[in-house]
């Protein structure tokens, strides 16, 4: 009974984070709620970053001074409701950023809904000038997606429903190229991501009847490669200078693309809602508000700090040469420029970058869920899983590791095989290697 006392104490003062130093709360006032994020650079070197949800939304270009912006759209029907438009998603010409193509939800008065792509050349999000309108809403509408090309500013394109529309000529005229899924039935696409260097390179993704897929062209989207059945795509993002480097984020970790002829491999694994290229390193951010770092091209990655928010980190752009992020979660956003201080486990002050333990993901879990830890040396590793009492249920790692990340699946059984009920459980660490010792605890709940 000492033990397991002694054990749960520990996980009660184990699994608090210290407030560590290293970020700062720029949000704006009253927004919410947070749904989308979007950073955009312009060739004159300036960029701007955007944050919106349903109703309200912000937008800053280089200071960080928030500028109120006009994302939401209601107009009084007469029968009893209201028309409302919805920003889903936009972007701008990279040379001519008051060129602005955005894609708006319509609902209400009767009809169930629209999709409309308008153009705007003052550099506002505006529906004024309708290029497209999709009547189709129902089957798709949240899930369209904008991107403007680097290397031509007339060349725009749109991902929506099972086709892909480009306009070159900057958004006077969008035409439907083709649907990377001919064959089948796609209930959406998702994303779409041109090669900054050279825009007839194209990626795109969507649910298909066979899972999802992830689609590339080399030819403007007239014909459409199968790169491989993946997980849903969050964000996808090109190395800069290279056309066939790529990374993006999912929720079983982050990818990384190196040749065309190349199935993409894993390079971090988790629960990944976002990924950004910088001088200073590639960045990746969590579902739970971990925010990594590598600096050798994927290879290699580092809590860079995670200290500032549990939500998930729904969009990241480098400031100041890349050692400055700008985080945004669904609480807010953050200007995050310090390392994190390890703070659960012992020795923690003297090794705070050495062992990482994510939290699991998903929680709550039905059937299996994934432990994913780093450990930065070859270190002997023991992972147990414990129930509320704090009695040992399994051991599910008790082996020497290579230095790396590594992850570890759980379905719910003790080391006899036998289901365990629904409740909370607990999962522990130990690492040591050499005369460094890391030891850590989260919680982690099981619904059948």
């Amino acid at each position: 009974m000492k033990a397991n006392l002694f054990l749960l104490l520990f996980i009660t003062l184990g699994s608090v984070r210290l407030d560590a130093q290293g970020w700062l709360n720029i949000t704006p006032a009253s927004l919410n709620g947070i749904e989308r994020f979007k950073a955009l650079e312009f060739q004159d070197g300036s960029y701007e970053i955007t944050a919106w949800n349903y109703h309200k939304g912000f937008s800053s270009r280089n200071a960080l001074s928030w500028d109120t912006i006009q994302v939401y759209w209601a107009n009084w029907c007469g029968i009893n409701e209201y028309q409302e438009y919805r920003l889903v998603d936009f972007a701008k010409a990279f040379a001519k950023p008051n060129l602005v193509i955005s894609y708006f939800l319509q609902t209400g008065c009767i009809v169930e809904g629209y999709g409309l792509v308008c153009r705007d050349t003052t550099g506002m999000i505006s529906k004024n000038d309708v290029r497209i309108v999709f009547d189709d809403i129902t089957m798709a509408g949240l899930t369209a997606s904008v991107c403007a090309s680097t290397a031509d500013s007339n060349i725009m394109y749109v991902a929506y429903f099972d086709s892909v529309y480009r306009s070159g000529d900057g958004g006077l005229q969008f035409y439907a190229i083709s649907s990377p899924v001919i064959s089948e039935f796609s209930s959406r696409l998702n994303f779409i991501a041109v090669n900054p260097s050279h825009p007839n390179i194209v990626f795109t993704g969507g649910w298909t009847e066979n899972g999802y897929r992830l689609f590339r062209s080399t030819d403007a989207g007239y014909v459409w490669h199968q790169e491989m059945n993946v997980p849903e795509t969050r964000q996808f993002i090109f190395q800069p200078g290279s056309t066939d480097v790529t990374f993006w984020a999912s929720d079983s970790g982050v990818y990384m693309g190196t040749d065309p002829c190349i199935p993409f491999h894993r390079v971090l694994f988790g629960n990944f809602r976002s990924v950004a290229y910088t001088e200073s390193g590639i960045f990746a951010g969590s579902n739970f508000g971990e925010l990594y770092r590598s600096t050798d091209g994927g290879n290699l990655w580092h809590i860079y700090n995670n200290t500032f928010t549990p939500s998930p980190i729904i969009g990241l752009y480098g400031l100041n040469g890349g050692d400055t992020i700008i985080a945004c979660s669904n609480n807010g956003i953050y200007k995050v420029y310090g390392q994190y201080i390890l703070s659960t486990g012992e020795n923690s002050d003297e090794n705070p970058y050495k062992f990482i333990l994510s939290q699991n993901h998903p929680n709550p879990f039905n059937p299996t869920t994934a432990i994913n830890y780093y450990i930065s040396t070859d270190s002997k590793v023991n992972l147990k899983i414990y129930n509320s009492l704090g009695q040992d249920v399994i051991t599910l790692v008790d082996k020497r590791e290579t230095a790396g990340t590594h992850s570890v699946q759980w379905n719910g059984k003790d080391r006899h095989g036998n289901s365990l009920s629904s409740g909370l459980y607990l999962y522990r660490i130990e690492a040591a290697s050499g005369k460094e010792r890391f030891t850590a605890t989260k919680k982690m709940v099981y619904l059948k």
